[in-house]
This record gives structure tokens, sequence and C-alpha cells, in this order.
């Protein structure tokens, strides 16, 4: 039993240790870039989920060591060595594309939208705001949560009645979203089904590839007439109660 638990430590310690080394030199080559004063393309929405995740690794691994022991029962050396696989595979995990274009996204979406409008900060009068927008029926914390990314109630979403053209415009102007990351086009139909509904009660839904949100990042783009009133009006509104 002594010889196993040895060899056991001894081969999940060297994963470990290779598990280091691709985050060391990503760190490493980090501290470099800031020594040498050079620009450094640095992705902290992946970066920082991906050290926490290691970290939590870490103490995983740390955790099913100090269980595994000559005086414990099968059972804890059992739940050590699966412990001690679940962070191999955390290891693996975090350099994977699946965790910086899904799970990332998922939790995200699980926590907020992961969007904060700029137009917002803490002098900001809501109700004067919602006053200025009547198509929108809802309570000011209810907008608010809307403005910050934060999760609502099915039951206290935003009554509507924008059509969803522009609806979608109203949305990437609070944002400030740009058409260069494609990742927007599914937040926005996420923010349109989870945040508001139509005045008839029905949700705002989309088709696969929506037409409706392509043709509002074009506008913008190309600066019509209709999104830049839009956009003046929405904005001077925000000015107007801080």
């Amino acid at each position: 039993m002594e010889i196993l638990i040895l060899c056991y430590r001894w081969i999940f310690g060297f994963i470990v240790l290779i598990a280091l080394i691709p985050i060391l030199y990503k760190y490493f080559e980090l501290l470099v870039y800031y020594t040498f004063s050079t620009p450094y393309s640095w992705k902290t929405e992946i970066e920082k989920p991906r050290l926490f995740l290691f970290c939590f690794g870490i103490f995983i691994f740390v955790l099913s060591l100090n269980m595994m022991s000559v005086k414990s029962n099968v059972f804890v050396n059992i739940i050590s060595l699966i412990l001690g696989i679940f962070s191999c595979c955390i290891f693996h995990f975090i350099w994977t594309s699946k965790f910086e274009n899904k799970f990332i996204q998922m939790i995200k979406k699980k926590l907020g939208s992961g969007l904060t409008s700029n137009l917002y900060n803490q002098n900001t009068n809501i109700d004067e705001i919602l006053e200025q927008f009547p198509e929108f029926d809802c309570e000011s914390d209810t907008f608010k949560n809307f403005l910050l990314g934060n999760r609502i109630n099915k039951k206290n979403k935003i009554i509507c009645s924008y059509p969803k053209s522009k609806l979608i415009r109203f949305i990437i102007i609070i944002y400030d979203l740009s058409n260069n990351n494609k990742s927007y086009h599914k937040e926005i139909k996420d923010i349109c089904e989870h945040y508001f509904i139509k005045k008839d009660g029905n949700s705002y839904t989309f088709r696969e590839t929506s037409g409706e949100i392509t043709d509002a990042f074009e506008d913008k783009k190309q600066e019509s007439n209709v999104y830049c009133k839009e956009q003046k009006h929405i904005r001077s509104t925000f000015l107007k109660v801080q």
C-alpha cells in the first residue's frame, strides 16, 4: 500500500509539474513584455478565469495528496484518487477551445450578461430615464439591473413597445457594441429574451441567423440617419439626468 501511495504522489506530482509549465511560461512572457514596455495581447476575460480554475485545481490536488495515507481506509483513498484525476482534468480543460469559447460564456450567462453600460453611473436617475422612455414599463431596479448586466427574475421583465429592430439598436447603443466581436450577436439575442417582453406578453424571438442584428450593426457602421438620431437621443437623455 505504501508503494502504491508513493507512486500515486510521484505520478500526479509529475502531471501537476507539466501543468505548471504553460501557465508559468505565459506569465514569464507577460513579465518580459512588461519589463521592456512592449504591448502584449492579454485577454483578461479568458486569463482571469483560467488562473482561477488553475488555483482551484492545485487546491483539489493538494487536498487529494493529504487525504491519501496508509492509515486511511480504502474508501478515503479512492476519493483521493478521484480528486487527483479531477484536478488533472481541470489542468487540461483550461487550455482547450471549449473553455475559452463556451465555458466562460456559459458562466457569464449564469451570472449576468457580462455587459455593462458605460452610460450609467451612480448619479444616474433611473426614474427620470424611464420617464424619457415611455416605451419601457418596469421598475427602476429592473432597468438598473439591465444597465449593469445583472440577472433579473422572469416575472420582472421590461415590458417594451419597441419593434425588434429598434430594440436591437437600443441595446447596441446602450452597451456600445461593435460588430467586430461575433459573440455579441448571441449576446443581443440573450439580452432581448432575458430582459424584455412585448406588450402582448410574448417574448422577442430570433432565427438562428438574425438579419435584424446584422442590419443594426450595418446602420452603426454606415452611421445611418436612423441610428445617429437614436444614439443622440439616448446619450443626451442619460447626460441630462446625471
